[in-house]
């Protein structure tokens, strides 16, 4: 049979691992959002600036100098698409973009018309494709002299990755670091909890037969304990109440049967003396009638045994 103690931290094992599961996953599912919501609002952004700066040029030429000096220079890669698929304006400030992912991002982005998404270049390496170069590519379409125009803004996304990754493994330590603090903390109060308990039932064992007298007494043991304690006192209470109730009857009752079995056992002994029938059939009928009372009287002590939760005082008596 399994212990208190072993079902208490069960359950509150895994009910602190289920609560940590449920925070950890909210955690990183909500700090993995917002930093996906930043880096997309800062290419956004980014964007949205090259999109007015093209709309405000007279023509679609522009020095790189002069597009660098109205933009700046960041790590995010502009190019610019006519509606016949031609690129007519190219930026990229770490020159190491695949021109062809940035194509194949603006077909997806004409095929669903999906603003924004994460692309990777696939790499092959004898029979195994691996993916490499992932970017975060963000489309918006423009307007200039009734053209259809679209930007293509890339940012890579490697040094993000590598940051989420930091922060996840950070997070799992600090959650595995406060598991098992609270953990530790949550047994120690478990078993001081239960060593009330644990010492109550120690002082039970110790109560037996020769010493009913002894009761159980817990220090600073709590309500619920000291509620326990005082049903298992009370128990005691009637354990020895009752004990020496029967104690007392059996003493009684012997005393009560030793007469007549004497009063019996001598008339016998007379019985067996006599010559006449005369004086054999009064020792036997002085016999039978000691018999009957002793009879009577086992039948009273047999009720009285019966009798339940009534007091019984007792107290000598000169006949």
């Amino acid at each position: 049979m399994k212990s208190i103690r072993f079902k208490v931290i069960t359950w509150f094992s895994l009910t602190i691992s289920a609560v940590f599961l449920v925070i950890g996953l909210f955690i990183y599912n909500f700090q993995l959002s917002t930093s996906y919501r930043t880096f997309d609002d800062y290419l956004n952004s980014n964007a949205t600036r090259v999109v007015n700066y093209f709309e405000s040029l007279p023509n679609n030429f522009v020095p790189v100098q002069t597009f660098i000096d109205n933009i700046g220079v960041s790590d995010v890669s502009y190019y610019i698409f006519d509606s016949k698929d031609n690129l007519v304006f190219s930026f990229a400030p770490d020159q190491e973009n695949d021109l062809t992912l940035i194509k194949n991002a603006f077909k997806r982005y004409m095929r669903s018309h999906e603003k924004i998404f994460t692309i990777e270049s696939s790499a092959q390496s004898g029979d195994n494709i691996q993916q490499s170069n992932p970017q975060r590519i963000i489309v918006l379409p423009f307007q200039k002299d009734g053209e259809n125009y679209y930007l293509v803004a890339s940012r890579q996304m490697e040094e993000f990755r590598s940051t989420n990754t930091a922060i996840s493994y950070w997070l799992l330590i600090g959650l595995v670091l406060a598991f098992l603090i609270i953990m530790s903390g949550g047994l120690l109060i478990i078993g001081k909890a239960l060593k009330p308990i644990e010492e109550m039932s120690s002082q039970f064992k110790r109560i037996k037969t020769d010493n009913l007298s002894e009761r159980i007494n817990v220090k600073k043991s709590g309500k619920e304990i000291e509620i326990l304690e005082q049903s298992i006192n009370s128990a005691l209470d009637r354990i020895e109440s009752g004990i020496k109730t029967i104690e007392r009857f059996s003493s009684i009752a012997a005393h009560e049967l030793k007469t007549p079995i004497s009063v019996i056992k001598s008339d016998a002994q007379i019985a067996m003396e006599k010559n006449s029938i005369e004086e054999l059939k009064i020792a036997l009928e002085k016999i039978s009638k000691k018999s009957d009372e002793m009879s009577k009287l086992i039948d009273t002590l047999l009720v009285i045994s019966k009798i339940k939760n009534v007091p019984v005082a007792f107290e000598n008596l000169n006949v």
